[in-house]
This record gives structure tokens, C-alpha cells and sequence, in this order.
């Protein structure tokens, strides 16, 4: 997550000013940038020895999250959460192309709940 940097005064913190580097974002939201901010040994002790990635995004550019990470399997689910029929047929093809599966609408995660039990 970005840090938010506040201006140093007498008797407290003041105004922001600024944010640590670098910033995240939905495109540079990934794997390489994550081993970066915690460092190579943080790293090693958060994974351990996990291969697999389960990716949930709701934006085309989280479907790149896990880049970067070096895990053998990555599963990523995409949240449309569209109602409008026009909206969900003009997004649906290239969310299908980003996630291996696509949830529509605003549902529950019980679909991803059950994935996690497998």
C-alpha cells in the first residue's frame, strides 16, 4: 500500500505532503514491485514455499498483478461489476481474455470461497 508522508510540525504531524516511493497503482500493481518494497528475505518468509497465486481484481490492469512473482500457477478471477447489459457486453471479451474467470454483478464471494477449499 502507498504511505502517506505528513509535513513535520511542533506538537504533531501537519499537512500532507507527499507519498513514499514508488507509488502503487493498478499498472505497476505487481510481484516485482511487492519483492521490492519488502525486500528479497521478507519475501522468501511470506511465501515460503507456495507456487500458486489466487488473483482477484476488478480492473483490467489488476489482471497483471501477479507478474513478476515467479509462482507456477496463478488463477486469477475478475470482478465485473457491471448491471447495465450494454456496459457488461462491451467489457465482458477483454475481461475474459485478462481472468480465467469472470464474476458478474455485485454477487458474493462464494464462488471464490469454494476455490480456496479445493
Amino acid at each position: 500500500s502507498n504511505w502517506v508522508r505528513f509535513e513535520e510540525r511542533p506538537g504533531g504531524d501537519g499537512p500532507i505532503c507527499g507519498f513514499t516511493e514508488p507509488l502503487l497503482h493498478m499498472y505497476n500493481k505487481n510481484g516485482a514491485t511487492i519483492k521490492e518494497r519488502v525486500g528479497a528475505d521478507e519475501w522468501r518468509a511470506l511465501c515460503g514455499e507456495r507456487s500458486t497465486v489466487l488473483l482477484l481484481g476488478d480492473s483490467l490492469g489488476d489482471a497483471t498483478m501477479a507478474d513478476g512473482m515467479g509462482m507456477a500457477r496463478v488463477h486469477k478471477i475478475g470482478f465485473l461489476n457491471e448491471t447495465a447489459a450494454e456496459r457488461i457486453a462491451a467489457r465482458i471479451a477483454k475481461y475474459r481474455a485478462a481472468f480465467d474467470a469472470v464474476i458478474l454483478g455485485d454477487i458474493s464471494f462464494e464462488f471464490v470461497r469454494g476455490l480456496t477449499r479445493l
